[in-house]
């Protein structure tokens, strides 16, 4: 089935236009500058290959530069590698930069916090008040040290919070792997 479209005025000055302009080993994005610069009209290089594209047959005489045929000049060749040289200077700079910041500021550590013996905990809960839920006050701590459901006595000892600071202490294990390095991970990332 042959349909065909009938192009926009604007596509057929467009066509027209690209012919006087071209000039062999123009790119998409020269001709679209080109463009711009004739008629003031803002062109992207993806427009001009879209008109390429449909119009094959009429521009077939007026061929776009290919992407393996750019206009390589010694010059432009040591541009590209100034840059390329410069963008990994300037790269392994910021690296030198990010490792001697993190071995400059290293935070205080953390006072290691040691959990009591066991026999030293048995010991302490031994001194509890064994105390019921609702006996318990504000301020007094709710650690369970013996029984099962409604039974349970609590420690009953003053505390700052929840617990004793004896019981607080045993509360707060080594914890899991990522939480044993979580400070050293916080430190890389503040520097």
């Amino acid at each position: 089935m042959n349909i065909h479209v009938k192009r926009s005025e604007k596509t057929n000055a467009r066509i027209e236009l690209i012919k006087e302009i071209y000039q062999p080993g123009m790119s998409a994005l020269d001709i679209a500058n080109a463009v711009a610069a004739r008629t003031h009209e803002q062109l992207s290089r993806m427009v001009i290959m879209g008109i390429y594209s449909r119009n094959r047959a009429e521009l077939a005489e007026y061929p776009l530069r290919g992407w393996g045929e750019t206009k390589r000049t010694p010059e432009r060749d040591r541009e590209r590698r100034n840059r390329e040289n410069s963008a990994k200077r300037e790269r392994r700079r910021l690296a030198r930069l990010q490792r001697e910041a993190e071995h400059a500021y290293a935070p205080p550590q953390p006072k290691p916090r040691k959990a009591p013996e066991p026999s030293e905990a048995q010991a302490y809960d031994a001194t509890a008040t064994l105390k019921r839920l609702f006996e318990l006050g504000k301020a007094e701590c709710r650690w369970p040290i013996t029984g099962s459901k409604a039974e349970i006595r609590f420690c009953g000892h003053p505390a700052t919070g929840v617990y004793c600071e004896h019981h607080q202490l045993r509360s707060v294990g080594k914890g899991t792997i990522s939480e044993q390095r979580a400070s050293g991970d916080l430190r890389r990332h503040a520097a």
